[in-house]
């Protein structure tokens, strides 16, 4: 299981970056730190999803 931590502007994504995956854990902690580089003027409209994503063994992503 990890985490994909995604830049969007406009419902567009600019820029993912993702967690390293923890296996094994019912309750999985992630504490990273990700940055990303933004016009000041983009910051009104920008935006940050999260999408907790589950590796399946033998699929490539």
């Amino acid at each position: 299981v990890y985490v994909k931590v995604s830049l969007m502007n406009h419902n567009k994504f600019i820029k993912s970056k993702k967690t390293a995956a923890v296996l094994g854990s019912p309750n999985p902690v992630y504490n990273e730190t990700f940055s990303f580089k933004a016009d000041q003027t983009e910051l009104d409209t920008a935006s940050l999803s999260l999408f907790v994503l589950q590796s399946i063994k033998g699929e490539s992503k």
